[in-house]
């Protein structure tokens, strides 16, 4: 509606002789914050009175959208209503869509089948045609992970997401209107994938290490590592050697993967040992051989295998191989 509004009211019952200054008409207004918006002014057409209705501010369909007024005439008589007035304000395009949030988060797990994410909202003010808003993705899309429904802004992914690939998509969905590209709000939506335990733990190397024979109980001989792609509770490994029987002096610790030495190692006994570890992530299990060489040191005196040994010489003979005498169990 325009600045300046007429409505020309034909007054039949005017007194001619009126005091100057003295007031002829009054307008009242059902709301009373609405004063202000209308002025009454008298005005002589026609050989006839009229009262011309004219706004004095802006009006805005959106704060108000119908007005009604009642002009009342105090000529000297008891003062009586003259007209009802009821205005309609008829909408122009004036207003933009606007997001109800600048940022949306949205969460969904990975290896999810194509479906709906969250949604979001834009609000346009005006009515009609002129409110209607459309929805669309400008930005953060370039596979084609996601869709948003044009007229409900519904956001769905068209294909499963993998969190180790990418762990969060930045989206920008800009709504418009149909009649007016020009208006047009934009949002921020932000989709983390949540993890799945869907990868199993990988050992990161090949596990042979020595320890000497004389290490005391609870030295650490060697730390099993391993790796998950997955997050959190799902990539929390536990280890444990596998079938391990009283024979085997070592222990590996449920968290960290250290072995280390349970019970007094001898060479002598045994020099190599073998241990098939397992990680397990509470879905996955993995296992793994962990060589363990036993290394000599010089704790065994010097024994012969006989108490005595006889050898017979020839008296022509010089520098002859007599014999030879067995060593004992060390090593160098």
């Amino acid at each position: 509606m325009s600045r300046w509004m007429m409505l020309t009211i034909t007054v039949q019952s005017l007194q001619r002789r009126v005091s100057v200054g003295n007031p002829l008409f009054y307008m009242h207004h059902h709301r009373n914050k609405l004063k202000g918006y209308f002025i009454l002014k008298l005005s002589f057409r026609y050989s006839m009175e009229n009262l011309d209705l004219f706004t004095t501010d802006v009006l805005d369909r959106e704060t108000v959208a119908i007005y009604r007024l009642t002009v009342i005439g105090t000529d000297k008589h008891p003062t009586r209503p003259l007209s009802k007035i009821h205005i309609n304000i008829s909408d122009v395009n004036d207003n933009f869509p606007q997001f109800t949030q600048a940022e949306y988060r949205c969460e969904i797990f990975e290896n999810s089948p194509p479906s709906w994410v969250c949604d979001v909202l834009a609000i346009d003010a005006d009515s009609g045609s002129y409110g209607t808003v459309q929805y669309n993705i400008t930005e953060g899309n370039d596979d084609h992970l996601f869709t948003v429904d044009p007229e409900s802004g519904f956001l769905s992914t068209t294909a499963s997401l993998d969190r180790e690939n990418v762990p969060e998509f930045n989206l920008t969905v800009e709504a418009t209107e149909p009649n007016d590209p020009l208006h047009k709000d934009r949002a921020t939506v932000i989709v983390v994938v949540l993890d799945r335990n869907d990868n199993a733990p990988r050992f990161s190397r090949v596990f042979l290490t020595e320890a000497s024979e004389d290490s005391p109980v609870g030295r650490t001989v060697i730390q099993v590592t391993s790796s998950d792609d997955d997050t959190g509770a799902n990539a929390m490994i536990n280890y444990s050697i596998i079938d391990q029987s009283d024979d085997v002096p070592f222990t590996i610790d449920l968290t960290t993967g250290y072995i280390t030495v349970q019970r007094p190692l001898d060479r002598e006994m045994r020099d190599r040992y073998i241990l098939k570890v397992n990680a397990n992530d509470s879905a996955w299990s993995i296992s793994t051989d962990v060589i363990i060489d036993i290394t000599d040191v010089n704790d065994n005196r010097p024994v012969f295998s006989d108490p005595f040994y006889t050898v017979v010489l020839s008296e022509m003979k010089d520098k002859e191989y007599i014999t030879s005498v067995p060593e004992n169990s060390e090593i160098g």
